[in-house]
């Protein structure tokens, strides 16, 4: 019969996600072309021909968080955040899975040939929306 994992094999995988994520995210980011790493979100990786680099990066990082999760509702116990810590973990984790499924907006000039302000509409529509509903909102409400 195999045994269960032990808990510090399960937190090493929580703690080398975040920087397993951010290496693969900066590589890619320095050698795709058009891909700006002071604009472009490291999501957005995921177009184009070598997108399936990041989809693996994505189902990656959301598996080892999860592990870790796992791992931190193990070695927590009966603790302080024993039961909420290792959900919200878990949960991070799942948005990197279902990152995997779907894809990035193309927007900053990513993939080469999209428009550099394709993004930037989306935003102003969301400013002035807020902006309007703030400027609605009694001041008793706020």
């Amino acid at each position: 019969m195999k045994s269960p994992a032990q808990p510090s094999h399960l937190l090493g995988c929580g703690i080398v996600a975040g920087p397993l994520f951010l290496a693969a995210g900066v590589i890619q980011g320095l050698t795709r072309e058009g891909f700006d790493l002071t604009r472009n979100a490291i999501s957005q990786l995921s177009l184009g021909d070598l997108g399936w680099i990041q989809v693996i990066n994505f189902i990656l990082t959301g598996a080892l968080l999860i592990a870790g999760a796992t791992g931190l509702r193990q070695a927590l116990r009966d603790g302080p955040g024993a039961t909420w810590a290792p959900r919200m973990v878990a949960v991070f984790g799942a948005s990197f899975l279902v990152s995997a499924v779907f894809d990035a907006d193309p927007g900053a000039g990513f993939p080469v040939g999209t428009p550099a302000f394709a993004g930037a509409a989306l935003g102003l529509v969301w400013l002035a929306a807020t902006s309007a509903r703030l400027a609605m909102t009694p001041r008793t409400e706020r």
